[in-house]
């Protein structure tokens, strides 16, 4: 497990390269999940897991919104219709590139069009988002500032 920060870590470096392989990929099962959470597929569905895919990007305990450069098509703090009908429009898009930011750890997911899922990281307890990988590592933002790279 490594923990963020240290003298030579670059969180977004280390999404990048945790979803070179997604990039370019159509997210699908995009779903809203319990509460405000997210998922989203990329990549072909695991042999014995048909709802996920090789890389798996869930929220949890984050507040998000769902944006373009000119209007904002849903948040974390919506009706729930508002929200599934927000999280519906990321079915599909092809993932393009990421970033986080320091010191919270949120991140921003962009899509094509010019879609992007943007993470607000707000609690010191839980973990803010993570993204599973195909080799069976995980990437966690949280809890706190904690940036953890472990097996799932």
């Amino acid at each position: 497990m490594n923990n963020f920060p240290s003298p030579a870590a670059d969180p977004t470096a280390d999404l990048r390269a945790d979803l070179t392989g997604a990039f370019g990929l159509p997210a699908w099962g995009s779903r809203l999940r319990v509460g405000t959470s997210i998922a989203l597929n990329f990549g072909l569905p695991l042999p014995d897991k048909a709802r996920r895919g090789q890389w798996r990007l869930s929220t949890y305990y984050a507040a998000w919104r769902i944006e373009t450069p000119h209007a904002v098509l849903a948040g974390s703090e919506d009706s729930r219709e508002e929200m599934e009908n927000g999280v519906a429009t990321l079915e599909g898009k092809v993932l393009l590139d990421s970033a986080v930011e320091t010191p919270s750890l949120s991140a921003i997911f962009f899509f094509a069009d010019e879609i992007r899922l943007r993470t607000f990281c707000y609690t010191r307890e839980e973990d803010h988002w993570a993204l599973f990988r195909p080799d069976g590592m995980v990437r966690v933002a949280g809890s706190g500032y904690a940036w953890i790279f472990e097996e799932a």
